[in-house]
């Protein structure tokens, strides 16, 4: 081997261990703000479920009610929720319920996975119906929450406010805010 072949086969390698460097560099800062986001979200619902006051948390059996689906027939909140399923109370004015809600669409695709987000909002029935036509989320389950009486029950005043229950109403996980797209695969892709 020359001693030009060398001298490129030494800057070959230099570059190729620079971007392989570069590359778990890039991979580590990622993982290490992934922690630091999920910890900072944690502290942000922690403080978020204290000013509530509701005692609503992790193991907690979320309160039942009564709601009206959008032809104005009741429904109960038990009758709707399934072996896993995501409730959302959301206001169609925020921000990030317009990013829940294309969240949601993104991932629940077909009529079991839409099945398993329940939407619920003081808003007028002809407006979510509206938003639900929009969205093509036909199947998903939307309750009109009359008066907003059930989000004061629990004290809910941040929106969207997302809680992951069982079918016994037992609260898996809380997220003020907008869910993460892991969030959406577990309801998607939960099998009883």
């Amino acid at each position: 081997m020359s001693k030009s072949q060398r001298v490129a086969l030494f800057v070959v390698a230099v570059f190729a261990t620079v971007g392989v460097a570069y590359v778990l560099g890039v991979a580590a800062a990622s993982f290490v703000q992934k922690i630091k986001m999920e910890k900072f979200r944690a502290e942000q619902t922690r403080q978020i479920l204290a000013q509530m006051g509701s005692g609503l948390g992790k193991g907690v059996i979320l309160p039942d009610a009564e709601f009206e689906d959008l032809t104005g027939r009741p429904v109960r909140l038990s009758e709707v929720v399934g072996p896993r399923s995501m409730v959302c109370i959301f206001s169609p004015d925020c921000g990030a319920c317009k990013i829940a809600l294309d969240r949601i669409k993104e991932k629940a695709v077909d009529a079991v996975s839409q099945s398993r987000f329940i939407l619920i909002s003081n808003t007028d029935p002809v407006e979510i119906s509206h938003i639900r036509d929009s969205l093509g989320l036909q199947r998903c389950h939307y309750l009109y929450d009359r008066n907003g009486a059930y989000q004061l029950k629990l004290g809910v005043f941040t929106f969207p406010f997302i809680l992951i229950v069982n079918q016994s109403l037992v609260i898996d996980d809380i997220t003020p805010g907008a869910p993460d797209m892991s969030q959406l695969e577990n309801i998607v892709n939960y099998r009883p």
